[in-house]
């Protein structure tokens, strides 16, 4: 999207663009950076210039972005003139109707009931369930066996005026299990069906939502195929619970339900990135990286029912270190980043059935991303990137630390010396209690970076010369000079000493976790 708008500045109006638009906010590509809780007072321009739309938000994230805007910052709506809502409507479905990529801006999610009928078939329509819905198409679930190519219509009703109508489709993809069927479906392409689609999309958009508090949903209740279990953990952008299959192939099974804030799925891109995660946990099948099982949509709120860890995140076993003011294993710690260095070597060099690498980092290695079992097993969340969509994220509340200095850069290459060095940053913080730098802002880390981190042996005497020297390499200013991959880095840890044989190291980590699940019970009382 590439949508003209201008942002006051004191007296004057700075032209910039609107790269992403929602309901709830927008993605503006702008020349001044802005600090996260900055105001912003914009007016929209339509793709032809023909509507002007004012708008007052205040900005909740901020990044680098590219040289002729080096800035991208994410705004939230706050006040919309209640005489401009329509030509705002007007906006978004424009929006929603030009081409932009995978996922985003292409379709919105929706839980709306709707009938299938198949050329030739002389029974009744059948009832399905109408979940994602765009200009062109729609997506749809239900026991309807689909073939590709098949013809048929499509009735729903419109939340705009509650028309009802039969919309000419065809099947472009199917899939089936045990428990449903899913298809894609192409909408033709006439004006009436045109109008129609547009009016249902522009009533979904703009339909109020309701953002729930942030507090843990009640157990017991059916999300998809699976039960809701207690509240096991929470990080910047989702929270975790402990789930059970209820149908299917997952029926009785243990598994851990991510599901995605929902103030963050209305951020630009939120959405996409909780989903492209969920693909690669699908799809890499890298034994040290956490298994997705399946996505549920329910609704507005999205869900990954995920491989259940019987263990705890290292964030969560770090911070109960901390409250008893006792230090953690050393080597117990180094041999949980030199197992995540080997799954990160996979996920560097994962390839397509085709032979084609991927191009994949993780970009995001911190404290509550890497789970451990109370079997030792070192376990990866699986939100990978690709890397040319690394400048795109913006960092989990509490990890600015762990954001290396090219993400913040412009013209710097990007590649596994991003995941080097915040397994540099976590070993830091695991066996100092501190982490290297320190900022709140960007600027202000990266000013930090560049006066360089002081020795850990200087916050925790244990720690001997060569592994000072390891880590410090590895939270290099410039990329170059960092271990050249995640095997490198592994190989200089192993060198220094900290690093038993395998079944010793997983006698350590086991004991470093019951150790932190004893610190946590001996909190309590």
């Amino acid at each position: 999207m590439d949508l003209p708008a201008f942002r006051r500045a004191g007296r004057e109006l700075v032209a910039e663009r609107v790269v992403n638009l929602s309901r709830g906010g927008l993605a503006l590509a702008t020349r001044s950076l802005m600090e996260p809780g900055t105001p912003v007072d914009l007016v929209l321009s339509g793709f032809d210039g023909s509507v002007e739309v004012p708008i007052e938000g205040k900005v909740v994230w901020a990044r680098t972005h590219s040289d002729s805007a080096p800035y991208l910052a994410g705004v939230r709506l706050l006040h919309l003139d209640a005489a401009k809502e329509p030509a705002y409507e007007d906006l978004l479905v424009s929006a929603l109707s030009r081409p932009s990529g995978r996922r985003a801006g292409a379709r919105i999610e929706v839980n709306a009931e709707a009938l299938w009928l198949t050329d030739g078939n002389p029974g009744p329509p059948r009832s399905v369930t109408l979940t994602n819905l765009g200009q062109g198409g729609a997506l749809l679930h239900g026991p309807v066996s689909p073939r590709r190519g098949q013809k048929g219509e499509l009735t729903f009703v419109s939340p705009a005026d509650g028309a009802m109508q039969a919309v000419p489709c065809e099947v472009r993809w199917s899939r089936s299990d045990s428990s449903f069927d899913c298809a894609g479906l192409r909408f033709d392409t006439s004006e009436k069906t045109r109008a129609f689609v547009a009016g249902a999309l522009r009533a979904f958009l703009c339909s109020p939502r309701r953002v729930p508090e942030r507090k843990a949903k009640p157990g017991g209740v059916r999300v998809g195929d699976f039960e809701l279990g207690p509240l096991i953990g929470q990080g910047g952008r989702c929270d975790v619970y402990k789930g059970k299959g209820l149908t299917g192939a997952l029926a009785g099974q243990a598994v851990a339900l991510k599901h995605l804030r929902p103030e963050v799925a209305a951020e630009p891109g939120g959405t996409d990135a909780f989903l492209t995660e969920a693909d690669l946990g699908r799809l890499l099948g890298v034994p040290g990286i956490i298994r997705v099982l399946t996505m549920v949509s329910v609704g507005q709120e999205h869900w990954a029912a995920m491989e259940l860890v019987d263990g705890a995140s290292l964030g969560l076993l770090l911070a109960q270190y901390a409250q008893t003011l006792r230090r953690p294993n050393r080597d117990a710690v180094v041999s949980i980043v030199v197992e995540l260095l080997a799954t990160l070597h996979s996920v560097h060099h994962a390839i397509t059935t085709s032979g084609r690498s991927l191009e994949l980092v993780h970009c995001n290695v911190t404290p509550s991303n890497v789970l451990l079992s109370r079997d030792g097993d070192v376990k990866l969340t699986a939100s990978c990137q690709e890397r040319t969509r690394v400048r795109d994220l913006a960092p989990e509340e509490g990890g600015l630390p762990y954001v290396p200095p090219e993400m913040v850069m412009d013209g710097e290459a990007l590649g596994p010396q991003v995941d080097v060095y915040q397994c540099a940053v976590l070993l830091y913080e695991a066996l100092t209690g501190d982490v290297p730098f320190k900022g709140e802002t960007p600027g202000e880390l990266a000013e930090a970076i560049r006066r360089g981190a002081v020795p850990p042996s200087r916050l925790n005497p244990e720690l001997p010369a060569s592994l000072d020297a390891a880590i410090l390499q590895a939270l290099s200013l410039f990329p170059a000079r960092r271990p050249p991959g995640a095997v490198a880095f592994a190989r200089m840890l192993m060198q220094t000493g900290c690093v038993p044989d395998e079944s010793t190291a997983r006698d350590l980590r086991s004991r470093f976790y019951w150790m932190g699940e004893l610190a946590s019970r001996a909190s309590r009382f």
